[in-house]
C-alpha cells in the first residue's frame, strides 16, 4: 500500500488519552532494543525481530515503541529495508483497539515525512482496512507468493 505523507492526521489527543491510562508512547532507544526483539519474536516472527533491531539508532531509519509499566505493547519501525519502507508494526493482541497502532503508524510516518519524503511504501500489508482508515492508504502494487513442494 501507498500512505500520503502529506496529509497525515494529528496524534496528541490519542496520545494524551493513552498517557492518562498508563501508556507512554515514544521513540525507540538503543536500550529499548532486548525487549523490542523478544516482544516480536514472541509475537509475530524472527523476522519482524531483526527488522526491528535494524530500525533502531539507524540512519534514515526508526522506530516507535508503546510501553506500560515498562513493557512492550506495540511498535512500529521503518527503514530497515530502504528510507521510503514502512513496518512492520504490531501490537499485543490485549493492547489492541486502545488507538496505539493508529498512533505508532502515524508517528513514524511523520518521520518519514520530516525527511522529505511524499509518499511510503507500506509491504506485506496486513490488515488492508486498519491502514486505509488509519492514514489512507491505497492498495497499488500486489505481490504474489508461490511455492512448490520439491
Amino acid at each position: 500500500m501507498t500512505a500520503d505523507l502529506t496529509a497525515l492526521r494529528p496524534t496528541e489527543a490519542t496520545e494524551e488519552r493513552l498517557a492518562a491510562e498508563g501508556i507512554t508512547v515514544r521513540r525507540a532507544v538503543e536500550g529499548d532494543v532486548p525487549a523490542l526483539v523478544k516482544f516480536a519474536r514472541a509475537n509475530f516472527s524472527d523476522g519482524w525481530a531483526g527488522e526491528v533491531s535494524d530500525s533502531v539508532g539507524r540512519p534514515g531509519a526508526g522506530c516507535h515503541v508503546a510501553l506500560r509499566d515498562g513493557a512492550v505493547l506495540g511498535f512500529a519501525a521503518y527503514g530497515s529495508s530502504r528510507p521510503s519502507w514502512f513496518g512492520p508494526m504490531g501490537t499485543a493482541p490485549a493492547a489492541q483497539g486502545l488507538g496505539i497502532g493508529g498512533v505508532l503508524l502515524r508517528r513514524c510516518l511523520r518521520d518519514q515525512r520530516d525527511t522529505g519524503l511524499q509518499q511510503a511504501q507500506i509491504g506485506w500489508v496486513g490488515p488492508v482496512p486498519f491502514y486505509a482508515s488509519a492514514v489512507g492508504a491505497r492498495i497499488e502494487r500486489v505481490f504474489f507468493l508461490y511455492r512448490k513442494q520439491l
